[in-house]
């Protein structure tokens, strides 16, 4: 009778990718679109230190607003899209706000913030990326943040 040989051993399963896994993977995903998102608000309260329209009288958190809106992919990330409102000229006020009186911020961006307003009313319509690289983006708007720390 022969010997029995031990059954060849197959080599072990790679474990299974987790979603998260897959989205690390995944320069366009939501879970980098979220990262490169903090970072850009982040710098946005790095650079600027107190409300664009009232300056240092309101009161309460800070907000970083994309002077285009956000959907637009092209501008997103993009630093020159960004000021620091107070929740009132952000959201609620019915006078002079980003969101509820568009109209009047507009106008004061374009009286207070020519430069601003020049570049949103240049890069208003870039065409969005096909595929948007998000974590490049965050690592971009990082080293932003890092060179101004560096020099202020």
């Amino acid at each position: 009778m022969k010997p029995k040989l031990p059954k060849p051993t197959k080599p072990p399963k790679a474990p299974k990718k987790t979603a998260l896994d897959k989205q690390i993977e995944d320069v366009g995903s939501k879970f980098w679109k979220k990262q490169a998102d903090r970072a850009w608000s982040d710098l946005i309260h790095t650079w600027y230190i107190s409300c664009a329209i009232c300056d240092h009288t309101c009161s309460g958190p800070l907000n970083a607003h994309h002077v285009i809106n956000k959907a637009k992919l092209a501008t997103r990330h993009d630093p020159k899209c960004g000021c620091l409102l107070c929740r009132g000229h952000h959201i609620f006020s019915v006078d002079l706000s980003a969101h509820v009186a568009s109209l009047a911020f507009a106008e004061w961006l374009q009286i207070n913030r020519p430069r601003q307003w020049a570049w949103a009313s240049e890069h208003k319509n870039d065409p969005n990326p096909e595929k948007p690289d998000y974590k490049a983006a965050m690592e971009h708007l990082i080293q932003l943040k890092s060179d101004y720390l560096s020099k202020h």
